[in-house]
């Protein structure tokens, strides 16, 4: 049998493993608090600047339907697929808060 033969990809691969492996033995890096507490923030700021920018989309939504049903082109499909969409963004934050272990936040 010949020896074990690595090719030089695989030798980098194994020491960034290697590396990767002995920086998660410390506490910090295990728990990655200070780089997933600030990707939360974030993530959170986002949230709540696109929640507001759809509820007023949602509601630029709204107007055109009822201008569509002055009209005589109003079409119930539209006006269920809106008022889904702006339940489910307006529930988002109540679900998450539930899914999360915090109970209903109010």
């Amino acid at each position: 049998m010949k020896g074990l033969s690595i090719t030089r990809e695989a030798s980098v691969a194994l020491l960034a493993v290697m590396v990767a492996a002995s920086y998660m033995l410390t506490p910090e890096a295990a728990m990655a608090q200070a780089v997933f507490g600030e990707a939360e923030d974030r993530v959170w700021q986002l949230y709540e600047a696109l929640r507001g920018i759809v509820y007023v989309v949602g509601g630029i939504g709204i107007i055109v339907l009822a201008i569509f049903a002055f009209f005589g082109r109003f079409k119930w499909t539209q006006f269920f697929a809106l008022a889904g969409g702006m339940f489910l963004i307006a529930m988002t934050d109540q679900l998450i808060q539930f899914l999360g272990g915090e109970g209903i936040g109010y």
